[in-house]
């Protein structure tokens, strides 16, 4: 994604000594917002699955740049692992395809409307994933140096 911002530190463009100050004072003001707190608690909408899940990911996300402002970024992503699971659970007991009988009696094969689900629940949960820096790519694009930059005619 091009309009995706990148630390300085995990890029590998020839910049100017304004833009590496310029940069720098942008990252630096990364480390003002309030770092995520630990102990806050899970929003009360979530179920018992989407707090669990809570519990889980939020001392994990304290060594990325994740601060209390995405609370409820956090927040989503729980909620739709709760869904997933529970759309997982309703496919894996009753399959991905159900056979259902139509208006004149003749059975059909249906997709299993959980799986749609699941699906939907997934794409969220990758797009949200990669929001908070929770997938290897999403965390390779801070730390990788060897990611092609723009191409800098001056290099």
């Amino acid at each position: 994604m091009a309009n995706n911002k990148k630390l300085l530190s995990a890029t590998s463009k020839n910049y100017t000594k304004e833009e590496i100050e310029s940069k720098q004072e942008l990252e630096n003001k990364l480390h003002e917002f309030e770092k995520l707190d630990t102990d806050i608690k899970p929003p009360h909408y979530l179920d018992v699955m989407g707090k669990n899940e809570w519990n889980r990911v939020v001392p994990l996300l304290q060594d990325l740049p994740v601060s209390n402002l995405d609370y409820h970024l956090i927040a989503q992503y729980c909620n739709w692992y709760s869904v997933w699971r529970k759309s997982w659970q309703d496919v894996k007991k009753n399959k991905a395809t159900l056979i259902e009988e139509n208006s004149s009696g003749i059975k059909i094969k249906k997709i299993n409307p959980d799986f749609t689900v699941m699906e939907k629940a997934t794409t969220q949960l990758m797009r949200i994933s990669n929001e908070l820096g929770m997938t290897i790519s999403s965390r390779m694009r801070l730390v990788d140096v060897s990611e092609d930059e723009e191409d800098d005619p001056f290099a």
